[in-house]
């Protein structure tokens, strides 16, 4: 065989790696009945099997027939060819990736195999619909995607029952193919695309849009897409004047707990009085949370806290890579670790810290 990563391919079979992960998030998020399954594979006769179906199949079976469009439209709106048409797909593997087993012949055999199975929807206008493609067009593109007048009259003279059945069998067809094409590209060596790799974190900032010019952090490379700018330490210090008593006790046990995490010894014992007494038994000597620590680099700690309304409770969120302090303007969004306490009559201790850092 011949690996992908020893060659150049086409981007496209990595984007159908991609997606497919996506497919598959959702397949196992919505499964569907075994009989389905059974059904498509012969094993289960179809009196078996409408009595065992439910609304959970219906949306399992939508869902999928839905997310499995892009794979078995020949082209675009726009007339374009598909580059995610399944058969297109094997048309590239079998150029860039030949293997001796060779799966993209079995894939095909398979796509092959679905043609040549038939089923008519008989409908009480007397229409009569031939063949599993044209009634899945008819149940995606009248109620799922584009409310097509002709088909959605047609659709909604099948009950759903019937619709699960026959579209369920032929979808589970179809996913076995995709199952089958995604797993002989992974072992080809084709792998799903990843994210840029660089030094600037994503965000997302609620409101209008700003310039470059409102992106003035600069001492935190990894966070120079957030709206802010940076600041001095007297200015980080004035930012908790007015703050009331919680806050600082919160941030000051914040503080105090990192501190001592970076300890070159640890004190165990300090460190166990600082959290709460029934998390106790999931820090065990701390050298995990001291070695997360570390891996997170500098830990910028927000001074905004957030109390459950009670405030029996609080929330910190926590930065890593924060090499100057800076100041956001704003609601932002960023992927961001946390600190959460709990008021105890002890004090404020610490239940659980997460550091969000790949």
């Amino acid at each position: 065989m011949i690996e992908a990563s020893r060659c150049e391919v086409p981007e496209s079979l990595a984007v159908f790696v991609t997606s497919m992960e996506t497919y598959l998030r959702f397949a196992d998020y919505l499964p569907v009945n075994e009989h389905l399954a059974g059904l498509s594979s012969g094993e289960r006769r179809i009196s078996e099997t409408t009595s065992e179906l439910d609304g959970s199949d219906y949306f399992g079976v939508m869902v999928r027939l839905m997310l499995q469009r892009k794979y078995f439209q020949r082209s675009d709106g726009h007339k374009k060819p598909n580059p995610q048409f399944v058969r297109n797909l094997i048309k590239v593997a079998l150029e860039y990736l030949p293997m001796d087993d060779d799966p993209w012949g079995r894939v095909l055999k398979r796509l092959d195999e679905i043609s040549e199975r038939s089923i008519q929807v008989s409908l009480p206008d007397g229409t009569d619909r031939d063949g599993y493609f044209c009634n899945a067009q008819d149940v995606a593109y009248g109620a799922l995607l584009h409310a097509d007048a002709d088909k959605i009259k047609r659709i909604i003279q099948v009950p759903e029952t019937m619709q699960t059945a026959y579209v369920g069998e032929y979808v589970m067809l179809r996913e076995g193919i995709l199952c089958e094409l995604h797993s002989s590209l992974y072992m080809a060596g084709v792998e799903p695309l990843r994210a840029h790799e660089g030094e600037r974190e994503a965000s997302v900032r609620w409101g209008s849009s700003v310039g470059p010019d409102e992106r003035a952090i600069v001492g935190s490379p990894r966070w120079a897409g957030l709206t802010g700018r940076d600041i001095t330490d007297d200015e980080a210090a004035r930012a908790l004047e007015g703050k009331d008593a919680d806050t600082l006790s919160v941030l000051l046990v914040c503080v105090r707990f990192f501190s001592m995490l970076r300890e070159d010894s640890l004190d165990v014992a300090a460190l166990g009085a600082m959290v709460a007494p029934w998390t106790r038994s999931d820090w065990g000597d701390f050298s995990d949370a001291a070695r997360g620590l570390a891996a997170a680099g500098h830990i910028g700690i927000s001074n905004d806290v957030q109390f459950r309304d009670d405030r029996d409770g609080a929330t910190i969120k926590l930065v890593p890579d924060v090499e100057a302090a800076f100041l956001i303007d704003g609601p932002q969004m960023i992927r961001a670790g946390e600190m959460c306490l709990a008021n105890t009559s002890l004090g404020w201790k610490v239940m659980r810290v997460s550091i969000s850092r790949d």
